[in-house]
């Protein structure tokens, strides 16, 4: 397991967690599941202990099931698996983990006497589906606009772009290097992915853009103007940033009419 896929896991976590339509869902989920008290909790817990059970399920759960989850569809894009066997794998990989923690939390709560009734193969089986309906949710839902999209849409788009968050998945505009990671950065914000320039580059396929620097590639319709100012070239782009172009690839920018 790479240390890019987990740090990608955490990042997306940490990314949701953030979000307050994330916390307002879990916050909805909560009480419905508090005020209706499924499973029997609604004949074992008072209203007040019933809610904060359901609270700690829904949010240990839902961070359990996004870290796996998103752990797996990294390593599954990676490797341009299809949609269904990858929703199958990631409900998997989501399902069993969540399953666990829902087993502690009931340990906790109700000692080994009355958990000993549960079986275990079912409490995954159910938790898996779950994951599952979560992730095609994750991918039928714009995270930003909240709007339905088509499925084939979403996987079409380069693989750059499926390493973002779903709300940053935008117009790429420009690709930099920042240590050991690189700055994507696209109409709808930046993010930071540990990867390699070269293979970052190459998963910007479908997209017209191009290299100017050894730490920077620039969509080509990005690019504002290209000027020369103390010997050194420029690459000047829509949103104000100034780009430097190194000599390797000043010949790129001349082929492409950009500079004369």
């Amino acid at each position: 397991m790479k240390l890019a896929s987990l740090q990608f896991a955490l990042r997306e976590t940490r990314a949701i967690f953030t979000s307050k339509r994330a916390w307002g869902g879990l916050g909805v989920a909560s009480l419905i599941l508090g005020i209706s008290g499924p499973f029997q909790t609604f004949e074992i817990f008072s209203l007040g202990p019933r809610l904060i059970y359901w609270v700690v399920v829904t949010v240990l759960t839902f961070a359990t099931g996004v870290f796996f989850g998103s752990l797996m569809s990294n390593l599954l894009e990676k490797q341009r698996w299809p949609f269904l066997p990858r929703l199958l794998f990631v409900g998997i990989a989501a399902g069993i983990p969540v399953a666990f923690v829902v087993w502690v939390i009931n340990l906790a709560t109700f000692g080994w006497k009355i958990l000993g009734s549960i079986p275990m193969l079912s409490l995954a089986f159910y938790s898996i589906i779950i994951a599952m309906g979560i992730a095609v949710l994750f991918v039928l839902f714009d995270g930003k606009n909240n709007r339905p999209k088509s499925i084939e849409r979403e996987l079409s788009k380069p693989a750059i772009l499926l390493r973002l968050p779903t709300h940053l998945r935008g117009k790429l505009l420009t690709l930099s290097v920042h240590d050991h990671y690189v700055e994507i950065i696209t109409n709808k914000g930046k993010h930071l992915h540990l990867m390699r320039f070269g293979d970052a580059i190459k998963e910007t396929q479908g997209i017209n853009g191009i290299q100017i620097h050894r730490s920077h590639w620039v969509a080509m319709s990005e690019i504002k103007s290209v000027y020369k100012s103390n010997g050194k070239t420029i690459v000047q782009t829509h949103s104000g940033k100034e780009l430097p172009v190194s000599r390797t690839y000043v010949s790129a920018l001349k082929e492409a009419g950009l500079l004369v």
